[in-house]
């Protein structure tokens, strides 16, 4: 150690404990941690099943909405990116951008207009009454039942969601969110699809069956004592925090397009004409692809 540094290794060292302090801040908490690990399917004969509770956030949030582009880089890897569009149609997203333009090209182009094009999922607060898969975990913290998660499910679930609110006459409208003794869980039913037969991408695939899912005729509450219930409502995340955790600013996504080597397609077209941009999302809503 030169003289110059000699004598400064206790503030040394309390300026690295401090930055790895920021850092954990900044951070946040690992997705690990707050996000329920993907349901495993079962078979066509036998659905895996899932006792769920789901629960709004602590700003009246029942559940959320979100794009995402989830593609195999130029190297190889899966990337996720989240997509702009999720808070408005009219941001500017590259990626939809870029699928728009290959989608209109040759048949390699609507291949790679595939792998780039935008899918939509939701996510929303489910306290998790019973997951099978903690019988092979044989760690206590390892555990999903009993604890508060960020679940994210494709359209399928959000459909059977949708079904128990609207219906007025059947239907069990707000109370599917209710964590008290007029609340009911959800029963998710994870079966699985016949493998497609038909020519494509998709070809030979088994995608989740959610058909059987509904919930449940019995009202529950989710605890004993309204303190228990307390301390569960106070495990909620806050959705809109999460979302933001997973943005991109629009340099890093104008980097990943030029990565791709998309943005020659689109750089003539930036800034788009916003209602334009509108007409191109509803056409790629229409994209043929399976979502699982």
């Amino acid at each position: 150690m030169s003289k110059w540094m000699q004598g400064k290794e206790k503030i040394f060292n309390q300026f690295k404990e401090k930055k790895k302090q920021e850092d954990e801040q900044s951070a946040g908490p690992r997705r690990k941690d707050v996000v329920w690990k993907t349901p495993e399917k079962g078979t066509q004969d036998k659905p895996k099943t899932y006792t769920l509770r789901l629960l709004a956030d602590k700003n009246n949030n029942f559940y959320k909405t979100f794009y995402y582009h989830m593609f195999k880089d130029v190297n190889g890897k899966w990337t996720f990116v989240f997509c702009p569009k999720s808070y408005n149609f009219e941001n500017f997203c590259p990626l939809c951008s870029a699928t728009m333009k290959l989608f209109q090209g040759s048949k390699e182009d609507k291949k790679s207009a595939y792998n780039y094009r935008r899918q939509r999922k939701h996510c929303g607060n489910v306290y998790v009454v019973k997951d099978p898969r903690d019988a092979d975990e044989e760690e206590e913290n390892e555990k999903n039942s009993g604890k508060v998660l960020i679940y994210e499910f494709p359209d399928k679930v959000e459909s059977k969601i949708k079904s128990e609110m609207y219906d007025e006459e059947y239907g069990n409208g707000m109370y599917i969110f209710d964590p008290g003794e007029d609340g009911v869980d959800f029963i998710l039913k994870v079966g699985a699809t016949k493998p497609i037969q038909e020519e494509g991408p998709n070809k030979g695939k088994s995608f989740p069956d959610y058909s059987d899912s509904k919930f449940s005729n019995k009202p529950t509450p989710l605890a004993q004592s309204d303190e228990e219930i307390q301390r569960i409502i106070d495990s909620v995340h806050d959705l809109d925090e999460y979302l933001k955790t997973m943005e991109r600013t629009e340099e890093e996504m104008i980097e990943i397009a030029k990565k791709e080597l998309l943005w020659d397609l689109i750089k003539d077209d930036y800034p788009k004409n916003k209602e334009k941009s509108k007409d191109s999302m509803e056409q790629m809503d229409n994209f043929p692809y399976e979502r699982d």
